[in-house]
């Protein structure tokens, strides 16, 4: 596995969200572009693997539906796996602004 060279890490389970999952990628890129953005697919039936596959996009997959829970836990390792020491969960849904992150990110240095 090769290294990053960003710390943080922001991880995203994703199940059913196609219509949205690409727009909320490409706004976390804009908001955060050295960060590591690590997508766990936990089994979607619909296209959301296809609409996440974006560059600069870590993206994993669950073969059987294991919960969000699980994704997260995946997305996590992964992320550690990368050489990441902070992670920042975040939902694949679009409901949440991602400047929203920000507060998180800046407490780390704290």
């Amino acid at each position: 596995m090769v290294q990053i060279s960003s710390e943080t890490a922001i991880v995203i389970p994703l199940y059913n969200e196609e219509s949205v999952i690409g727009d909320v990628l490409r706004e976390i890129q804009q908001q955060y572009p050295d960060f590591a953005i690590v997508v766990v697919d936990d089994c979607s039936i619909d296209r959301s693997y296809q609409s996440a596959c974006l560059k600069g996009v870590y993206l994993l997959r669950h073969v059987v539906n294991l919960g969000q829970g699980a994704a997260l836990q995946t997305g996590i390792e992964y992320a550690a796996q990368l050489g990441c020491k902070y992670a920042v969960t975040f939902d694949s849904d679009g409901q949440h602004d991602p400047l929203d992150i920000r507060p998180f990110i800046d407490f780390r240095s704290e």
